[in-house]
């Protein structure tokens, strides 16, 4: 890997749409949201000329207009526009466990637990969405996740019942997805894989990796477990879709561990994410923000792997294929109920008790919905931006260091921190490759462009 992916985009200021540029030796990149072009170095100043021009002659130029245009007014539809309706549902029904998770941000074991979800409640929810829905003409999603390891709630499969009887009289398609620890018995992630339209499995690498950060309850390795969820989701025709925390003592060993993800658990996607700070985190596992260009290139690394398999791996931080911002609820149209029946505003937050505390539960007052003004003034708060994010390359599309910062946490704000230096890395180092296809052309032609579909593939 060369060293260009260390110099800078930078916002073409000129325009009035968002359009970013990187000189390289011998020809210049401009990109904007779903659009890259490549321009040689002695046509650099006509090019800008087209761009700055009500209707460009260069194709190149009027597509990068149109897709910087249509950026902007999806960006202000989506975090500035857009009503809170949500279309997908996302269920923390418990917060019981039988990992004891070395980096667990989740629970605190001096805490008690909350009382899980109720059913009435989970149900009133899933009517609220299915008319979202059926207005939009959009499928139901429902996800049941984590607070907890899903599967140990011995209720699920009543609920995935009533849930799809509801589902199925309204007419509208329906989307099951199921994250999940992978330590189950066999019987049950055979339900699983015939109930969920895709599951998710959490693996942090090899045995030996997976045993100290993901161990059982009594200490014992969880990754037999693991392997034997993961044969009974491929077994089942289903993709395989693993999801790895990679902490400071696992983070160099990205590689080994995208080998051991394709070549033994066969998985087809591998989202990776460095670990959150939070409760257990700061024990050794937190990556510090001066180690973003190892980290990299240790991604990096360990995503030739996964392209000689020639599956995915990817980060979540950073989507070229999407307009998206931080990961917050109410600007991601997600109902999030977690136990002890609270309504939550962040993924991160595990109870009723916890997102009351951090002043993120958006239940009404009486508890039997959303108290649209709370949304409304979150909303607010976090659309706000570090003056660093405004003209960044990233800017559309780009998780700004959530959830470790945040504008609703004062305490975690500061720039330019470590997700935020891994994700301009790895977006310059995607569109470099991108842009290594268009050089051909440039023999014949003084630009060449390409759409952009799938950035981290």
């Amino acid at each position: 890997m060369n060293d260009l992916w260390r110099l800078p985009f930078e916002k073409v200021e000129a325009l009035t749409f968002p359009v970013y540029r990187q000189d390289l030796p011998e020809r210049s990149l401009f990109y904007t949201p779903g659009y890259l072009v490549m321009v040689n170095a002695d046509y650099v100043d006509e090019f800008l000329e087209q761009l700055n021009s009500a209707h460009p002659v260069l194709q190149t130029a009027r597509k990068l207009q149109d897709y910087g245009k249509s950026a902007a007014q999806s960006w202000e539809f989506q975090f500035k526009d857009m009503k809170f309706e949500p279309l997908c549902l996302t269920l923390y029904t418990s917060q019981r466990c039988n990992l004891n998770c070395s980096y667990c941000f989740s629970q605190d074991a001096q805490e008690p637990l909350e009382a899980d979800l109720d059913i009435g409640f989970i149900l009133s929810a899933a009517k609220t969405v299915i008319e979202n829905c059926k207005k939009e003409g959009a499928p139901f999603t429902l996800v049941i996740h984590g607070g907890g390891e899903p599967t140990l709630d011995q209720r699920l499969p009543q609920l995935m019942a009533e849930v799809e009887q509801l589902v199925s009289r309204s007419g509208i398609g329906f989307f099951r997805y199921l994250a999940t620890n992978g330590v189950m018995p066999e019987e049950t992630a055979h339900w699983a894989v015939q109930t969920f339209d895709e599951i998710g499995l959490s693996c942090d690498g090899m045995p030996e990796i997976h045993a100290i950060q993901r161990p059982l309850k009594n200490g014992k390795n969880s990754i037999p477990w693991v392997e034997q969820t993961a044969k009974v989701i491929k077994a089942a025709g289903k993709a395989l879709h693993i999801r790895v925390t990679v902490t400071s003592q696992t983070m160099r060993q990205m590689p080994e561990i995208a080998s051991y993800l394709y070549g033994t658990l066969r998985a087809d996607e591998v989202r990776v994410e460095p670990v959150f700070q939070g409760r257990r985190s700061g024990q050794g596992a937190e990556i510090t923000d001066e180690l973003a260009e190892d980290y990299f290139s240790s991604f990096m690394r360990a995503r030739n792997i996964a392209g000689s398999y020639n599956k995915r791996w990817i980060s979540t931080g950073v989507q070229l294929e999407g307009i998206h911002s931080r990961y917050c609820q109410v600007f991601r149209r997600v109902l999030h109920l977690v136990p002890g029946d609270g309504i939550s505003a962040c993924f991160k937050m595990s109870g009723r008790r916890q997102a009351e505390d951090k002043d993120l539960d958006i239940s009404n007052a009486n508890r039997t919905g959303v108290d649209a003004q709370r949304v409304r003034m979150l909303q607010s708060i976090l659309a706000q931006e570090d003056a660093a994010c405004e003209n960044c390359v990233n800017h559309y599309h780009c998780a700004r260091g959530c959830p470790d910062r945040c504008p609703h946490d004062p305490a975690s704000s500061g720039e330019d921190g470590l997700r935020c230096r891994i994700n301009r890395l790895m977006t310059t180092a995607f569109l470099q490759e991108r842009a290594e296809a268009l050089k051909p052309y440039l023999h014949h032609y003084p630009t060449a462009g390409c759409t952009l579909r799938g950035g981290q593939s």
